[in-house]
């Protein structure tokens, strides 16, 4: 599994989903190359996932489309993922996102 995949759970083999990671929240994304992994169970764990490859601590996930991925069920895939964290949350949202914490 790597380096980055230690203590995180992973749904069985035939269940696994591979997503792409970036990051940073879509509309901050340039031309960042984003990392494959295999999606966690928890979106706590695609947080601690992301957060040892990129060296940072997000705080939300997010599709292409700039819409918050509160469940992951919803995820397929191949699909695209970006993480942020409080700061650039703060930011892109001049503050307003920062209230629901």
């Amino acid at each position: 599994m790597g380096p980055f995949s230690e203590n995180i759970s992973f749904p069985p083999e035939k269940e696994a989903y591979r997503v792409i990671i970036y990051r940073h929240h879509p509309s901050k994304n340039g031309r960042e190359t984003g990392n494959m992994v295999n999606l966690p169970r928890t979106i706590d764990h695609l947080l601690k996932l992301a957060g040892r490859i990129y060296g940072f601590h997000p705080v939300k996930v997010f599709n292409e489309d700039g819409a918050q991925i509160e469940d992951l069920n919803v995820i397929r895939d191949n699909d695209r993922l970006f993480l942020s964290d409080r700061e650039e949350l703060e930011q892109t949202f001049h503050g307003k996102w920062l209230k629901q914490f």
